[in-house]
């Protein structure tokens, strides 16, 4: 399947990965804390999880090197490569496409558990509800979903940005989130909204801060069954 000419496909690919920049090699902390909880006693080999907007692969290594039958897709062919490449390095196999996380190119019910870490955030509202009822088609009745990530309407480097007609905040003048393009932030009420056609076995949100008190990051950890 060939990348959506959506706008943010683009982005990500000139601005980001060709730059060189979210070239991450390690794996999220809480996706390995909370992937290890929910799946133990299970067999590995038998539980097969996509990880959404994979990047450069870092969470797909650990998936690999755990046993899982593993699966990604990014919209960006440089960050695709670059996964590739580093499962190739590590002796270890799974499958990574180009494609666009709002029409994933597989049958319903085929995963157990989808991944979510930083992806659905960098989307526009509507995208990220139509994102997530392919995220409900592609996954088997009971599968899970883990989403970290989503920003909080509170977060502190919002003031840096422009909202867009869109929805989305985006045109960030500084800060962390400057040419990353669209950035969904929200509250507690729309993120409960976002994964209608789940049911929220926790919805946290994570609050980050300096020693003087001052919040460095506020995001959502959401994991949630597909009914």
């Amino acid at each position: 399947m060939q990348p959506s000419e959506y706008e943010g496909t683009t982005h990500w690919e000139t601005e980001v990965y060709s730059r060189e920049r979210q070239v991450n090699r390690w794996p999220h902390t809480e996706i390995v804390s909370r992937l290890i909880r929910v799946t133990s006693g299970l067999d590995r080999s038998g539980v097969r999880i996509l990880e959404l907007g994979c990047g450069t692969g870092n969470n797909l290594r650990f998936l690999a090197e755990e046993g899982f039958d593993s699966y990604g897709i990014d919209a960006s062919p440089t960050a695709v490569a670059k996964a590739r490449e580093l499962l190739h390095c590590h002796g270890l196999n799974a499958r990574i496409q180009t494609g666009d996380m709002a029409q994933l190119p597989w049958p319903e019910g085929y995963f157990d558990l989808i991944l979510d870490r930083a992806a659905l955030v960098h989307n526009a509202p509507d995208r990220i509800h139509g994102i997530l009822k392919e995220v409900v088609r592609v996954l088997k009745h009971g599968g899970r979903v883990l989403s970290i990530g989503l920003k909080s309407i509170e977060h502190p480097e919002l003031q840096f940005g422009q909202k867009g007609k869109n929805g989305a905040w985006t045109d960030f003048s500084h800060g962390k989130f400057r040419n990353l393009g669209d950035m969904t932030f929200c509250n507690d009420f729309e993120v409960q909204e976002f994964f209608d056609g789940f049911d929220i076995e926790s919805a946290e949100k994570v609050t980050r801060r300096n020693l003087n008190g001052e919040i460095l990051d506020e995001e959502f950890i959401v994991e949630a069954v597909r009914r």
